[in-house]
C-alpha cells in the first residue's frame, strides 16, 4: 500500500475509550493523539468498545443501566471526530481466557469492515491493549492494513515479567504483528522490548503539553480557589485522574489525614470520576476530613488547567504509569509535585530537582515527603518553577505531533 505526500493519510484509532457526551472527563491521552493527528494533516475516525462484565452488576448498577441503554452499534461526534463503537459483554470465566480475542473478533469483525468500506482507512492506531486491540489487529490483517500498537503501561507495567500469563501473551502476539509499538516512556519501551524479545521495532514518543492552555495564571487561581472556598492564606493539595484504588487514592487519603491534624491551613481537592464516591466520602466522614478535602467530580478536560492552577502542591500517589499526561499539565502550570516512583513518572519528575518522589503504597514515606513540601513555601516555589522549565525543553505539544504524523506517513509509505 503506498500513498501521496500531499493526499491526507486515513488513520482509524482503535482506542479503549473515549470522551463521549456523557463523560467528557475521561480518555484525557486519547483526545489528544486523535487532536494531534487531525492538527498534523490525517482524517481520522474512532472505533471504541463500550462493556460491562458480570463484576459490573456488583459495583455499579448505573453503568449497567447505561450499558443495556446503549445501542449494540453506536455512533456520535466529539470534537468534530466520528466515533463508531460496539457495546459488549465481556462473560467471564470467558473474558479471562484464550477465547476473549476470538469473542471480541466476532464482534468487531463486521463492523470493522464497515468502517473501511467507508473510510478506506491507511493504517489502524491502537489506542488501547488487550483483547479489544488484538481482535482489531486480526481485522487488519484480514483487510492488509497495517497498524501501530501502543504501550500504555496497562498490560507492560503489570505482565512484563510474567511470560506464562494471558495479558503477556495478548501484549507478545499484538506487538509481533505491528509495523512499530509506539511506547509512551523511555521505562515502557524497554518493558516492550522484553516482552518481545527485542524483534520488534519500539519507538519512545510522547504527546508532549500545551504549554499556552496549561500554564500559570493568576486569574484562574482567584476564580477557582473562590469557587472551592479556599482562603489565599491556605494551601492546596490538589490530585487529577480516577479516585480508584490503582491510582493511590486510599494512601493519599491516609497520609492527608495526619496532615490536617498538624494544624496548617492545609486543603485537599480530589479532581476526577469516582466509581465508589460513597465508600470514599464514608472514609471522609470516619476521620472527620469532611470540611478539609473537596470531592470535585469529573471536569471536562478544558477544565483541567485551572484546577491546577488553584492548586499549591500536587500530589500522585499511583501504583503503576506510563508517563501521566496531568503530571506533565502540573508542571507545566509551575507546580511542584510529589509522586511515586514507578513507570514512566521519574522521566518527568526529577527527584529534588522539581519535586519529591516516593515508593508506591507507602503511606508514611507519602506523609512525610508532603509535610517537607508544606513547611517550605521557598521549596514550593523552586520546584515549581524547575518543573514548568523542564517541561518547556521536552515535551513540545505541536512539534511532537507532527513528529507523529511523519512517523505514520513512514509507515504507510512503506507498505
Amino acid at each position: 500500500m503506498t500513498t501521496e505526500n500531499n493526499r491526507r493519510p486515513k488513520v482509524l484509532m482503535v482506542a479503549c475509550t473515549g470522551p463521549s457526551p456523557e463523560r467528557p472527563y475521561q480518555a484525557v491521552f486519547i483526545r489528544r493523539w486523535a487532536q494531534q493527528l487531525v492538527e498534523g494533516g490525517c482524517d481520522l475516525r474512532v472505533f471504541t468498545r463500550r462493556h460491562i462484565t458480570f463484576g459490573t452488576y456488583l459495583s455499579s448498577w448505573s453503568r449497567v443501566l447505561e450499558y443495556y441503554s446503549t445501542p449494540r452499534r453506536f455512533q456520535y461526534h466529539w470534537d468534530g471526530i466520528l466515533v463508531n463503537g460496539i457495546r459488549q459483554h465481556l462473560r467471564f470465566p470467558l473474558n479471562y481466557s484464550p477465547s476473549a480475542a476470538r469473542l471480541s473478533l466476532d464482534a468487531m469483525r463486521e463492523p470493522l469492515r464497515e468502517i473501511y468500506q467507508e473510510f478506506a482507512f491507511d493504517i489502524m492506531y491502537m489506542a488501547t491493549w488487550g483483547d479489544f486491540s488484538l481482535a482489531a489487529a486480526k481485522v487488519a490483517k484480514e483487510l492488509r492494513v497495517p497498524y501501530l500498537a501502543t504501550a500504555i503501561g496497562n498490560y507492560e507495567n503489570r505482565f512484563y515479567n510474567k511470560p506464562y500469563s494471558l495479558p503477556y501473551r495478548i501484549q507478545r502476539e499484538l506487538y509481533e504483528g505491528s509495523k512499530l509499538v509506539l511506547c509512551v516512556s523511555n521505562d515502557l519501551e524497554r518493558k516492550a522490548q522484553i516482552m518481545t524479545d527485542g524483534k520488534v521495532p519500539t519507538w519512545t514518543w510522547d504527546s508532549g503539553v500545551n504549554m499556552q492552555h496549561f500554564a500559570p495564571s493568576v486569574k484562574q487561581r482567584q476564580q477557582r480557589r473562590a469557587e472551592l472556598g479556599i482562603a489565599e492564606n491556605e494551601l492546596l493539595l490538589t490530585f487529577v485522574g480516577r479516585l480508584v484504588k490503582e491510582k493511590g487514592i486510599y494512601e493519599l487519603l491516609g497520609a492527608f489525614g495526619p496532615l490536617a491534624k498538624d494544624g496548617p491551613q492545609v486543603k485537599l481537592a480530589l479532581v476526577g470520576h469516582a466509581p465508589r464516591e460513597r465508600r470514599i466520602r464514608r472514609k471522609l466522614r470516619a476521620e472527620g476530613l469532611e470540611n478539609r478535602v473537596i470531592m470535585v467530580g469529573g471536569v471536562p478536560a478544558a477544565e483541567i488547567a485551572s484546577y491546577l492552577n488553584a492548586t499549591d502542591l500536587f500530589v500522585f500517589p499511583s501504583f503503576n504509569e506510563g508517563l501521566p499526561n496531568v503530571i506533565k499539565e502540573a508542571c507545566s502550570c509551575a507546580l511542584p509535585i510529589v509522586a511515586t516512583n514507578v513507570g514512566g513518572i521519574p522521566e518527568i519528575v526529577k527527584d529534588g530537582v522539581n519535586g519529591l518522589l516516593v515508593p508506591a503504597q507507602d503511606v508514611n514515606a507519602l506523609l512525610l515527603a508532603i509535610r517537607k513540601m508544606v513547611a517550605d513555601p521557598e521549596l514550593l516555589s523552586k520546584f515549581g518553577s524547575a518543573a514548568r522549565e523542564s517541561i518547556s525543553r521536552e515535551y513540545d505539544y505541536r512539534k511532537n505531533g507532527q513528529v507523529l504524523v511523519n512517523k505514520i506517513r513512514e509507515i504507510i509509505a512503506s507498505e
